[in-house]
């Protein structure tokens, strides 16, 4: 059985008849206070996400890279195809430093060509 109180134009429900929590009263400098921590907080996990995955991408460059010059020195058939992971690999290899989607960007979509091109 659900309860609603209305208090102070907000709706309460109790889950549990009798269990129904007011919201206290804070002062506006707390709720500023507490506005400012959360959008910190919430910049902090954006930044760490959007560093995880540069990571990630980069690593999935050097990866193919690394596949691209094995390649390249056990057959010589898609040579222009290895070159391209490699140089997408060496771009993955120095956006770890530069950290900038202007050299990660382009260094994915060259190793993906490249192991396209292999594909096919």
């Amino acid at each position: 059985m659900l309860v609603t109180h209305r208090i102070a134009t907000v709706t309460i429900v109790d889950i549990v008849p009798g269990m129904a929590r007011r919201r206290r009263e804070v002062s506006d400098d707390d709720r500023r206070q507490a506005v400012e921590d959360y959008r910190v907080e919430v910049q902090r996990f954006q930044w760490e996400a959007y560093r995880n995955f540069r990571w990630a991408v980069a690593g999935a460059c050097i990866f193919l890279g690394l596949i691209g010059l094995r390649s390249m020195f056990d057959s010589r058939e898609d040579l222009a195809a290895n070159i391209l992971m490699v140089v997408g690999a060496v771009a993955g290899v120095v956006s770890f430093w530069v950290k900038d989607w202007r050299l990660l960007a382009p260094a994915f979509v060259v190793a993906v060509a490249g192991l396209v091109s292999v594909a096919l």
